[in-house]
């Protein structure tokens, strides 16, 4: 390893091996891709146990920060990080009821206006060229009949990875992702509906080409409010499952009631 290690003694050793690699993690000298030490040769480098390190491996494991991978080759390497905990945790707080889809909806449509209009700020021509890659698969998977929810979800990631803001970029990821697997993926959407969602895409497509910040905004929050209410009538049993209060959730709000509140 390409850091220097301190001996560890205590009760919290584990914890204290989880810091200092997780420390090397962040400072960059451990990157994406590098393999730990055997565990015996990291106990020796430590002074501590196997057991001791292979409960601070399995805790960055579950942090996302370690991969451990079995058989001939394998072993602890350092995880190109992705979202998969934050959608993970979402995901725990759905099924404990204290968070609902309701809750999920909201905040898409929240974050998703906002993120188009940073996009059209800020758009690369390769941001522009991959949306239009997406869009023409998309338009011949919904002429042809196929199901589209992976261009749709794919255009919506594009979109909110030329918003250039990671951290919003990351939160719309995780409610996207765990909307398409909650709900989205359930149905069998209409070609009436998908043809919808395809013009509204054209149209924000259109709007960050010419990198009209207002328009994107508007069209994307009339594509989210038109799509989830779409959905409400569609599978009203889940969108309306009890809030964490014990109160009931309510239908997405349409566009006039949107308007009015604006």
């Amino acid at each position: 390893m390409n850091f220097e290690v301190a001996s560890i003694k205590g009760p919290r050793a584990s914890q204290e091996i989880v810091h200092q690699l997780r420390q090397a993690i962040y400072l960059g000298q451990l990157c994406p891709g590098d393999k730990l030490p055997p565990e015996r040769e990291l106990a020796r480098q430590f002074e501590s146990s196997r057991v001791t390190v292979r409960e601070a491996i399995r805790s960055l494991e579950l942090a996302g920060l370690v991969s451990v991978k079995r058989g001939s080759g394998g072993g602890a390497f350092i995880a190109d990080v992705d979202l998969r905990p934050l959608k993970e945790s979402f995901s725990t707080l759905l099924r404990l009821h204290k968070v609902t889809i309701s809750h999920l909806t909201e905040a898409r449509l929240l974050l998703e206006p906002h993120l188009a209009a940073l996009a059209a700020q800020r758009v690369t021509a390769g941001d522009l060229d991959r949306l239009e890659e997406v869009l023409r698969e998309q338009t011949i998977a919904v002429e042809s009949g196929q199901l589209p929810h992976a261009y749709d979800l794919r255009f919506h990631r594009l979109v909110a990875e030329a918003s250039a803001n990671p951290v919003l970029h990351a939160m719309m990821n995780s409610v996207a992702d765990l909307l398409v697997e909650e709900v989205v993926s359930r149905l069998h959407l209409s070609v009436a509906i998908n043809r919808d969602i395809l013009h509204f895409h054209e149209q924000i497509y259109r709007a960050l080409l010419v990198r009209d910040a207002e328009q994107a905004r508007d069209l994307m929050t009339r594509h989210v409010l038109d799509i989830q209410q779409q959905l409400w009538q569609l599978l009203p049993e889940v969108l309306s499952l009890p809030d964490s209060n014990g109160g009931e959730a309510r239908p997405p709000q349409t566009e006039d009631d949107h308007e009015a509140r604006h």
